[in-house]
């Protein structure tokens, strides 16, 4: 039956109606099943991450205290700052990292076992 011959100009047979409401009501479920899936991968996702990041794993470490070298007198602030960083740079290529400090007369260091 075509739209010509249902008798009513502009609207679609009954049974055009009904299979256009089944398919949209199937359509209703498959964006509600994509809705799920999508709310299911998140959830999965965010398992294995706080998986991984809330590990039982403890790190180790190691301290080190270390005087600082006497420093040359009468260097200007910015020269003392560049020797006390070429110092703190050489202990960090070997792995050390400052934890604290002594008004830059005694640093603190650790890092992991190795």
């Amino acid at each position: 039956m075509s739209l010509a011959n249902s008798g009513v100009v502009g609207r679609p047979p009954p049974s055009l109606t009904f299979a256009l409401a089944a398919t949209e009501a199937r359509l209703g479920c498959f964006k509600n099943m994509k809705t799920k899936l999508k709310s299911l991968m998140a959830a999965t996702v965010a398992g294995v991450l706080l998986t991984g990041c809330c590990s039982t794993h403890v790190t180790r470490w190691e301290y080190k205290v270390v005087a600082a070298p006497r420093w040359q007198t009468g260097l200007s602030p910015s020269q003392l700052y560049e020797a006390q960083q070429q110092f703190l740079n050489g202990l960090g290529k070997d792995g050390w990292i400052l934890v604290s400090q002594n008004e830059g007369v005694v640093y603190y260091l650790r890092r992991p076992v190795r």
